[in-house]
């Protein structure tokens, strides 16, 4: 196997794991929302909320994996790190929106949010990279 057959296969193993790893944090999200703004909704509007969000995240990333195709040599540098960076506003952004909230509560109820949140999404993302190494 060449390396550049390697990387292809790697990659599409990432973007695999990345998908179910998506799918799986969907309703883990809307338990998060629920517990933060237990008084303003119901688990199922928490969970249309967290449907919608991880959908625009999916989009950003997937502008970046056409970034990564259109450019191979510079995987996608800055272009990438302003999309990453674009997913954080824009959750922070619709949470004011939709949950009404004074920034500076929403600020600290997303902070709240983020770290359990980012550590279940590492903890998936080690389980389904090591899912994707034994499948290849």
């Amino acid at each position: 196997m060449t390396t550049t057959a390697g990387k292809q296969r790697l990659s599409h193993a990432a973007v695999r794991a990345s998908s179910v790893i998506m799918f799986i944090l969907m309703p883990f999200t809307a338990v998060l929302l629920l517990w933060i703004f237990f008084r303003q909704r119901y688990y199922w509007e928490h969970l249309i909320f967290s449907v919608h969000t991880h959908t625009i995240f999916f989009l950003f990333f997937s502008l970046v994996l056409l970034l990564a195709l259109g450019f191979p040599d510079s995987w996608p540098g800055w272009s990438g790190l302003v999309i990453a960076l674009a997913c954080p506003g824009y959750l922070l952004a619709s949470l004011r929106r939709v949950y009404g909230q004074v920034r500076a509560s929403t600020a600290g109820r997303f902070l709240v949010m983020s770290i359990p949140y980012l550590l279940v999404a590492i903890l998936l993302l080690g389980v389904g990279l090591f899912w994707g190494f034994i499948n290849l």
